[in-house]
């Protein structure tokens, strides 16, 4: 986890800090349990580096929920705080998470005033200043709030919202507990939020202690999204003493609402990362040509040409890493390696070839390799857009087909012309088994290389990932014994092309076969060693990663 510094917080730390929220809640079991790690993780790590001490005295998130489903301390709360009123059908702004300076202030029940705020009328809405004002700040209408319409949620859900902020917290009227403020020191107030399914509004708060500019909380309303990714998996149980959802009762309706919900907020993610890439890319090219104009201005100077041209060879070498993992996780009964290598005639332009390796729940792992459509900026952001649409996907879905059907959904809906092929992974290592499945958009199949020596590729037959509006792909599932390994790699090693023609999947299945009982690492050298055998330099990108159970691992039973 990173920290940030709050005044100058900005979209690479955005970026970092999207990621994070989603990690952070990824193994809760309720949206109250999310919640309060969101609320936990905002407050711990936007920091005011110059005392050294969280920026934050106070972050709480709210969400929107129907009196009726309240528990029933919170309704007896919510009925007190309203006088008493009929609030039946009422909708209550209720306190999920919460963290603070202060040790109550980490615990939604012992809020001495807002713990669940009722808003039966747009007057009740009016008489709480900074509510009325969060609302009509983000862009919503009072009757979005007050009585939401199922029937126009679709496009509510599609929105993209402003955000609450108060750049002076003192004296403002939109910050009525000026005490609060005076005692804490707070200085400025940011809020966002959006919808998540049926029919709620979300929120959070930021009460900061250092001064916030206007493009700061800018930047900080685009956390919105990864907030709402982060809370989708758990709208059906709200609270930890909600029973547990029964998710083998299939409702499509119900799921189809939650996707696109999940695929509005992935697009929103997306287009940040990919801000962020192309501006990347932008000070790459514009650092290239003027390379170009000072070689030209030194007469073609061979030694400064030269310099030149190591410099920009390392801005893409940089630019290559970042759109790799920069270092692969250790997976528990597993050994993993990997190697890239672009191709020799790009000269240090960034290639479309990547790889990725992230844990998606305890015990549950998701291995991509895939390549993208062209070469230099164009497939840099494609990368960038692939690869995060992939991980944000495998939050709130585990199997393969999926989590490829919404990168799918997202790259058709970008630019029809551009696609990518992609092999995705997902390996269990619980329970004393090591079990994968597969699912590939159009990408060379992965091999096994058996304990005993044979090796089987792995067909998983899928169409390629953006060209067209609906994907569907097959699922390979096979379990994995000590000593069995799996190659994933891209077309840049069986396109390798020698006198004899190209090495195709057959001769890297012979290059494998001698390689049972090697580890991991030996098994990608292997493959290295035996592509320069056969074709000298590589002619295109090259990208392998292999995986193997640890041969002193428990054998699984077939099930």
């Amino acid at each position: 986890m990173s920290v940030f510094e709050l005044r100058a917080f900005g979209l690479s730390d955005l970026l970092i800090c999207q990621a994070d929220i989603r990690e952070v809640a990824a193994e809760a079991k309720s949206l109250e349990a999310a919640a309060t790690e969101i609320a936990r993780y905002l407050h711990e790590h936007l920091l005011d580096k110059e005392a050294q001490r969280p920026a934050t005295a106070l972050v709480r998130l709210y969400k929107t929920h129907p009196f009726d489903q309240l528990e029933p301390e919170l309704q007896e709360f919510a009925l007190r705080a309203a006088g008493d009123i009929d609030l039946a059908g009422a909708p209550c702004l209720t306190l999920l998470g919460t963290a603070g300076v202060e040790p109550a202030w980490n615990d939604r029940r012992r809020s001495q005033s807002h713990r669940a705020i009722p808003l039966p009328s747009p007057e009740a809405l009016t008489a709480s200043p900074m509510i009325f004002q969060l609302v009509r700040q983000l862009g919503f209408e009072e009757a979005e709030i007050l009585a939401p319409d199922p029937g126009t949620f679709r496009s509510l859900d599609e929105r993209a919202f402003d955000v609450f902020f108060v750049d002076e917290a003192k004296g403002s009227p939109h910050v009525p507990d000026q005490d609060f403020v005076e005692a804490y020191g707070v200085r400025s107030v940011v809020g966002f939020g959006g919808v998540i399914p049926p029919t709620s509004f979300f929120a959070v708060v930021l009460f900061a202690t250092v001064p916030v500019s206007a493009e700061t909380a800018e930047v900080l309303g685009s956390v919105a999204a990864a907030v709402k990714l982060a809370l989708l998996p758990f709208v059906e149980r709200t609270f930890d003493t909600d029973p547990p959802f029964d998710s083998g009762q299939p409702s499509p309706e119900r799921d189809l609402v939650t996707l696109r919900s999940q695929v509005t907020a992935l697009e929103q993610l997306v287009e940040v990362r990919q801000s962020v890439v192309v501006q990347q890319a932008v000070r790459l090219e514009q650092t290239v040509q003027e390379a170009e104009e000072r070689a030209a201005a030194l007469e073609r100077s061979q030694a400064e040409l030269q310099k030149t041209s190591e410099r920009f060879a390392r801005l893409a070498t940089t630019l290559q890493r970042s759109l790799l993992p920069p270092s692969l996780p250790a997976v528990p009964g597993m050994e993993v390696a990997a190697a890239y290598h672009a191709a020799a005639h790009l000269d240090g332009e960034v290639g479309g070839d990547f790889y990725d390796l992230f844990e998606t729940a305890r015990d549950d792992w998701a291995i991509v390799l895939g390549d993208v459509m062209g070469k230099g900026a164009d497939a840099a952001a494609l990368t960038a857009l692939t690869r995060y649409t992939l991980r944000a996907a495998a939050v709130g879905a585990r199997r393969p087909r999926p989590v490829l059907a919404t990168l799918n959904e997202v790259l058709h809906r970008q630019d029809t012309d551009r696609f990518c092929t992609v092999t995705y992974a997902r390996l269990r290592t619980g329970g004393g088994k090591m079990r994968m499945t597969l699912a590939s958009g159009g990408h060379p199949p992965p091999i096994l290389v058996a304990r005993g020596g044979g090796v089987v590729p792995l067909h998983a037959p899928g169409p390629l990932i953006g060209p067209f509006e609906h994907w569907d792909g097959k699922e390979r599932r096979v379990v994995l014994q000590p000593g069995d390994a799996v190659v994933f790699y891209s077309d840049g090693v069986t396109d390798a092309r020698a006198a004899a023609g190209t090495l195709e999947t057959e001769g890297l299945m012979r290059i494998l076969e001698g390689t049972a009982g090697l580890s991991a690492s030996e098994i990608v050298a292997a493959v290295e060693r035996g592509l320069a055998d056969y074709a000298g330099t590589a002619t295109d990108d090259v990208a392998i990663l292999a995986v193997r159970v640890k041969p002193d691992a428990p054998a699984a039973s077939v099930d």
